[in-house]
């Protein structure tokens, strides 16, 4: 049996002063022709709510924003093993799950009776595709798919040395390597969200203006500066107490984020503090990322030796937003990246936040002593967390600075229209 599940579309309600032109509102963005209606939107990605996935999560946040602003969107994602619901609106997005059985290479194969048709309905039905990255299954059908029947097309990859052109391309044999010179020639536009991603881009093609560089955005409505108000109720209800200094790491426990060479940097920390870490390190049997279970409870443990009670794990948590806005400084460790979810999170809510420089950062949007602090090794972390640590004017400067820059470059709303419509 094929499943297709039919899409029902977020919409929202027109607001006072908008101009309405065929049940939809009008575009008055600045540089956009009056005439350009909303179309139906399709954001496909490997994962989203209710799993946290970074670049799922920032789908759904987009989806969300998309929807308030009144665009038809939708989501369409996986059921893996037919655990979630296949059809649901959460938020006001409707989210759309092709049920896919990766078991194994033989259920994998199956899976692509229902996959393949769900697919054709679903970029025939939408005019402008999202494609998150190269883990969504069969995602070539989709970039074939959307070229055949005149869709506009986005491709957003996530992470250098997995799903940068030069990746995909190099050790392939010459059949295939056309295949994908065909396949990312007809995007309409290619979203590089790392420096990396568009040098790779125009090697292969570099007269091409299809390359947009920039950030994947931020909800900035839900991630925003808390004064010292309410940085104080959020504490209490946090259970965090309120005259210390509260340091803040978010995202998965895994051996990329850099959280063992952290907690190794922070022992020599001269000063209080509590540090928190907002990620999941409690993989389930059939979680993504399941074969990291024993590494990141080895870091738990190793955090909690080291440690004690300066550093708490928070573990899998909706309240992000929450941790972010309660704290003092906002630390990223990781030596590989597209461009961290976490840290646009951090800058929104107005932190004053310690990014160590990985490969391809865009350092016109990450400005050094302007909007966040760039180190090089964990060596430097003691240091700075000291000095920054105990001159809050100092941190409230930066903070500032990184609102601001969110607010320029870093919005959803930059993203609808730079790179969507």
């Amino acid at each position: 049996m094929i499943f297709l599940n039919l899409p029902v579309y977020a919409s929202g309600q027109p607001e006072s002063g908008r101009t309405i032109i065929s049940g939809h509102k009008k575009n008055e963005y600045p540089g956009m022709a009056s005439s350009v209606q909303y179309r139906k939107i399709l954001l496909i990605t490997t994962y989203t709510y209710p799993d946290f996935s970074g670049s799922g999560r920032n789908a759904f946040y987009f989806a969300r924003f998309l929807a308030d602003e009144g665009h038809p969107v939708a989501i369409l994602t996986f059921n893996r093993n037919m655990e979630r619901k296949g059809t649901e609106a959460v938020e006001g997005v409707s989210i759309h799950r092709i049920p896919y059985f990766p078991v194994n290479v033989f259920s994998k194969v199956l899976s692509l009776l229902t996959i393949l048709p769900n697919y054709i309905y679903y970029v025939f039905r939408n005019d402008i595709l999202v494609v998150y990255g190269t883990r969504i299954p069969a995602y070539e059908t989709i970039l074939l798919l959307g070229r055949f029947m005149k869709k506009r097309v986005i491709f957003r990859p996530l992470l250098p040395g997995v799903d940068d052109l030069y990746s995909l391309m190099e050790g392939r044999r010459k059949m295939l390597r056309m295949l994908y010179r065909l396949l990312f020639r007809g995007v309409n536009v290619y979203f590089s969200i790392n420096r990396q991603f568009a040098k790779a881009y125009r090697q292969y093609f570099p007269d091409s203006g299809k390359c947009v560089e920039g950030v994947q955005g931020v909800d900035t409505d839900r991630f925003k500066p808390a004064d010292e108000v309410e940085r104080k109720r959020l504490r209490q209800q946090l259970n965090i107490p309120g005259d210390i200094l509260v340091l803040v790491s978010a995202g998965f426990v895994i051996p990329r984020k850099g959280y063992r060479e952290i907690i190794m940097a922070l022992e020599k920390v001269g000063i209080p503090f509590l540090y928190i870490v907002a990620g999941e390190y409690r993989f389930r049997e059939h979680h993504f990322l399941r074969n990291n279970r024993e590494w990141a409870q080895d870091t738990v443990d190793m955090g909690n030796k080291i440690l004690g009670d300066r550093i708490r794990f928070a573990g899998e948590i909706e309240q992000v937003a929450d941790y972010l806005r309660a704290s003092d400084l906002f630390i990223h460790s990781a030596e590989k990246e597209g461009f961290p979810n976490a840290l646009l999170e951090a800058m929104s809510c107005g932190l004053c936040s310690l990014v160590r420089k990985f490969p391809g950062l865009d350092e016109t949007f990450c400005r050094y002593d302007q909007n966040m602090i760039i180190y090089e090794e964990a060596g430097q972390l003691p240091g700075l967390i000291e000095k920054f640590g105990s001159n809050k004017q100092e941190r409230d400067r930066i903070g500032k600075n990184a609102v601001k820059m969110i607010h320029e470059r870093g919005s959803f709303q930059w993203v609808l229209e730079h790179v969507l419509l």
